[in-house]
């Protein structure tokens, strides 16, 4: 594991180590939190790899029910064995496990949460230099001619420019490991812990967290806190801590966009005939400008909210987006579609005959 990944031991210690207004007086300084996680490590570095790769030897793929079951209950005893209470698996139908536990402080009054995942991504093993669920230390990259390297001996260094290669080892077990790593080292200083800690180590995170939303939502009491902080990004190029506010990620869903049932002569119908394929890109084209403003209306009110609130409630001007000129669907006369299907949010109206009645499989056809 590379010295930078060593950072998020020595972030979170210094967040749950340093002094946090009244009910914190006499709490370890950020810095000395940091010096005292940075002298734990280079002291038990053999102790946390061995620790490491043993929880790197689980497979751990969110559809392997029971190899990420196994995964999830080594969890729970790194926890317990750290002195975290009410550690239990949230779990709904169907899905992986979330790990739960917490490690509370007297007097504290703020609650911090932090998380992870476990799982990995889906793999092919033929694709890997060495069994992807045997962890091996490597003194460099295989491509630079890297040799399998053993793990130090207790009380041993391990060369800050090795690597250790399994699936996971960087994302998303290293952010797990770092955590227990930095509860150790706090206990091991004696370092006054200023706010209550909870973790959530979430096991369906490479596999879209479909069933994520229905943990938060069946243990929203349990999950509460002043700040979640996520351990699960990128280490800078520098190699420099960094805490970054805000979370991109990504959502998936599913457009159907209506067209001609056959193909159309171009000389009669191009341009004005409906292109799907056009449509879509007018579509995606207006969600957001060249700077990459977001310019869907629901989208730009939410992150206006959030602005007001970054802002101690001043108003964040809000800009509504211009309609895309040239986007509207022109449905070819006489196209059907299915039975019953709402055309509105397209703004496409279904039909209605000479008496007002609706045409339920009909499209009407623009004259603008």
């Amino acid at each position: 594991m590379p010295e930078s990944k060593w950072n998020w031991l020595l972030l979170c210690l210094a967040i749950a180590g340093s002094s946090s207004g009244a009910a914190a007086q006499g709490a370890t300084t950020g810095a000395a939190a940091r010096a005292s996680a940075r002298e734990y490590r280079q002291q038990n570095e053999s102790e946390i790899l061995k620790e490491f790769s043993t929880l790197l030897a689980l497979p751990n793929l969110a559809s392997d029910s029971v190899g990420i079951r196994r995964n999830a209950d080594q969890l729970i005893t790194m926890l317990a064995s750290r002195g975290f209470t009410n550690t239990r698996l949230l779990t709904v139908p169907g899905g992986p496990p979330a790990v739960y536990g917490e490690l509370p402080t007297p007097g504290a009054t703020r609650t911090l949460v932090l998380y992870a995942h476990y799982d990995g991504q889906p793999l092919d093993p033929k694709q890997w230099t060495s069994p992807p669920w045997t962890p091996v230390l490597r003194d460099k990259e295989p491509n630079q001619g890297g040799k399998v390297i053993p793990l130090p001996e207790h009380g041993g260094h391990a060369n800050p420019e090795s690597r250790l290669y399994a699936r996971s080892a960087g994302d998303d077990k290293a952010s797990i490991m770092a955590i227990l790593a930095a509860i150790d080292a706090m206990h091991a200083s004696k370092t006054t812990q200023s706010v209550n800690l909870k973790v959530f180590f979430e096991g369906e995170e490479e596999a879209s967290s479909q069933h994520l939303r229905q943990i938060l939502e069946r243990y929203a009491s349990q999950l509460k806190g002043d700040a979640w902080l996520f351990c699960d990004g990128p280490v800078h190029q520098s190699g420099r801590q960094q805490v970054l506010f805000g979370n991109r990620g990504v959502t998936g869903f599913e457009l159907t966009v209506y067209g001609p049932t056959r193909a159309l002569h171009s000389g009669h119908y191009g341009n004005w005939a409906p292109n799907p394929g056009v449509m879509l890109a007018n579509l995606v084209a207006s969600m957001r400008d060249d700077d990459g403003h977001i310019k869907v209306l629901l989208l730009r009110r939410h992150a206006a909210h959030h602005r007001r609130g970054a802002q101690g409630g001043r108003r964040t001007p809000e800009v509504r987006p211009r309609a895309a000129q040239g986007t509207r669907p022109r449905p070819h006369r006489g196209q059907r579609c299915p039975p019953g299907r709402a055309h509105h949010a397209a703004g496409v109206q279904p039909a209605r005959d000479a008496g007002g009645r609706r045409a339920r499989d009909r499209i009407q056809y623009d004259r603008e």
